[in-house]
């Protein structure tokens, strides 16, 4: 009796280690799937960013204003998203920074020239700057 009860216990460890090998094993296994989701999210994350570099950089030395609204088209904004852009007594064109509490406009650059103005308004929405208040 004692021998039957020996190899009943024996068994029941084996199947208890058995279980938690097995356990282990599929705790791995989601741990790597979990991993290389995070791996793809980067990896996806990175790409992404590399194609607003690489639509900076174009803006950068495009010299065509209706290419950089095209670029910024097919990277989902429209030129109603870009920061406001006026032109001056001066004959210089300002890119409005912000706004004060009265809705003023406080703060803006001032660039010679509209395509230089488009520029800087594309580059800045494309690295996620939004318009401030003051």
């Amino acid at each position: 009796m004692l021998n039957l009860l020996s190899k009943f216990t024996n068994k029941s460890i084996a199947a208890k280690k058995e279980f938690a090998s097995q356990r282990k094993i599929e705790d791995l296994e989601h741990e790597k799937i979990m991993l290389e989701n995070s791996k793809n999210e980067l990896k996806t994350k990175l790409e992404e960013k590399q194609e607003y570099y690489d639509a900076i950089m174009y803006i950068l030395t495009c010299n065509n204003e209706d290419k950089i609204k095209h670029t910024l088209n097919l990277h989902g904004f429209k030129e109603s998203d870009l920061f406001s852009i006026n032109s001056s007594e001066n004959g210089k064109y300002d890119v409005t920074l912000g706004f004060n509490t009265f809705g003023e406009d406080v703060c803006s650059r001032d660039m010679d020239t509209h395509l230089d103005a488009l520029k800087f308004s594309a580059v800045r929405t494309l690295l996620g700057y939004d318009i401030k208040s003051y």
